[in-house]
């Protein structure tokens, strides 16, 4: 956790930097009115997609992590600052998207993790989860509750 901390106070400074760095450059109206632009641009995708996202979520459609892409976009733009802005428009540009989602393939994590309608679960497998289903199987969600026999009242 003090890493993440670490990360996102250096992210800042270097947020803050180049801040300063292109309103010496271009104006200091001129960067406001570039970041507020940003932001605008920013609400617009993730209310044009946000939504959609999580319905398609909720309702189990897909469980493909490129639907994150356009929101998190717009998270990014929303967020003051050129570095994120940048990193914003990377997200839009389909090879981006296809290296980023080659990257989290990759890692432990997401192969550990399934994406359904009521959030992320962590399980003990390996590979893509579509790779430990039968093709044209049905996933059932179930609860239940162990009962130990001994323990049982009689009828």
């Amino acid at each position: 956790m003090g890493r993440f901390i670490l990360s996102l106070f250096v992210f800042f400074v270097l947020e803050l930097v180049v801040l300063i760095e292109v309103g010496s450059a271009i104006g200091a109206l001129s960067a406001v009115t570039l970041l507020f632009l940003g932001m605008l641009v920013g609400f617009t995708l993730v209310k044009m997609r946000f939504a959609s996202v999580l319905k398609a979520l909720q309702e189990g459609r897909e469980n493909d992590l490129s639907l994150i892409f356009l929101p998190l976009a717009g998270f990014l733009f929303i967020f003051p600052g050129f570095i994120s802005d940048v990193l914003g428009i990377l997200l839009l540009i389909p090879a981006c998207q296809g290296y980023v989602l080659r990257a989290l393939k990759s890692t432990s994590l997401y192969s550990q993790t399934s994406f359904t309608r009521f959030g992320a679960s962590r399980t003990q497998t390996q590979g893509t989860p579509a790779e430990h289903f039968e093709e044209n199987a049905k996933v059932v969600d179930v609860e239940y509750t162990e009962v130990d026999e001994d323990k049982r009242k009689p009828q």
